[in-house]
């Protein structure tokens, strides 16, 4: 009879100790999710720094330009650093410049970067619009 005791014992011990291994292997699969999830969100919060900051340093340039010189020909050859085209996959600048016809001359200047990270998802993007105006002329 003490023997069969034993027996059911140790049984029983295994069978708890299965118990913990699949449990802990569940954890630990959720953990290494999570821990994936989270390097990839980083990588992409780098990835839209960089492009925030690339698309306020054009936009800088572009205003600190001549009036005459804001235009969407004149600003095609903008050219992306190449820290932006090493951090950002196929990274691409678009630029717009429309006029308005008020008495009050001023030109909406958009910049537009986007990148891919995976060839078939939509392409992750940061835009940034401004308005100029145009220097008063003085009256004689």
């Amino acid at each position: 009879m003490i023997q069969v005791l034993k027996n059911r014992k140790t049984a029983f011990a295994t069978v708890e100790a299965l118990m913990a291994l699949v449990i802990f292997s569940v954890v630990l699969t959720s953990v290494c999710q999570l821990v994936g999830w989270h390097a990839q969100q980083r990588r992409e919060s780098f990835r839209r720094l960089i492009a925030l900051e690339e698309i306020s340093n054009l936009m800088e340039r572009t205003c600190a330009r001549q009036w005459a010189d804001i235009t969407s020909s004149s600003l095609e050859a903008t050219e992306l650093s190449s820290s932006v085209h090493e951090s950002l996959p196929a990274a691409r600048l678009s630029i717009q410049v429309d006029e308005t016809d008020e008495e009050m001359a001023a030109k909406r200047i958009q910049l537009e970067l986007s990148w891919s990270n995976v060839p078939s998802a939509p392409r992750p993007n940061v835009r940034l619009v401004v308005w100029k105006y145009g220097e008063e002329s003085s009256s004689p």
